[in-house]
């Protein structure tokens, strides 16, 4: 699929962001979120880590909260963050690419 949206990202410090945007979801459905970023893996323009945010507008989630793995490659005004997840019982697994600039 592809699941068009915007967020915004504020460095806390050299190991946490905190993050908040939308998107398109699978389901057709604007999906909002808002969390944190925890990266204490680093070299060089690399960074390591864990998403966990709230979300909303998925009816098969319980609690509507996501933690995912990240990888983030970072220049002085560009980078990409990928996350993924797998499968798991009646939840379809993801990957994800999300193109940020800095401001």
């Amino acid at each position: 699929n592809f699941n068009p949206g915007l967020g915004i990202q504020y460095d806390y410090d050299k190991d946490i962001k905190l993050i908040a945007g939308g998107y398109y979801n699978s389901f057709y459905k604007l999906s909002v979120y808002g969390g944190a970023a925890y990266q204490p893996v680093q070299y060089g323009p690399f960074k390591v880590g864990l998403i966990g945010a709230a979300v909303s507008n998925y009816n098969n989630l319980k609690v509507p909260v996501m933690a995912l793995p990240v990888i983030s490659i970072e220049g002085e005004c560009i980078g990409v963050d990928i996350l993924g997840g797998p499968s798991i019982a009646n939840y379809h697994g993801l990957v994800t690419a999300n193109l940020k600039f800095k401001l």
